[in-house]
């Protein structure tokens, strides 16, 4: 599952976003892997959160498609989640992959 970007700006309201950044804390403590890329961040995840991983992109994308590009990648072992963007910010700020 992919979704493109174009304008920045999010439709969540401020509970709602900590919400659904609630959410992204917990499963990033339960990743079994982070990584950097070039243009985002990805983790993976055990099968096991396959679908939780899904909703979660699929509320990212409904909020912030616009100017992220979010896929769940599914292969016989893990999920993977990589969320991307053509203007990135710096390795240092990406604290979404850190543990």
């Amino acid at each position: 599952m992919t979704h493109e970007h174009a304008e920045i700006s999010c439709s969540l309201s401020p509970d709602d976003a900590a919400s659904q950044a609630e959410r992204l804390t917990d499963l990033r403590h339960q990743a079994i892997a982070a990584e950097s890329l070039e243009t985002g961040a990805a983790l993976t995840f055990g099968t096991e959160l396959a679908d939780q991983v899904e909703e979660f992109a699929s509320r990212e994308a409904e909020c912030c498609g616009s100017f992220l590009s979010i896929e769940t990648i599914r292969t016989d072992d893990a999920v993977r989640l990589e969320v991307t963007s053509e203007n990135p910010r710096p390795p240092d700020d990406r604290r979404h992959v850190r543990n």
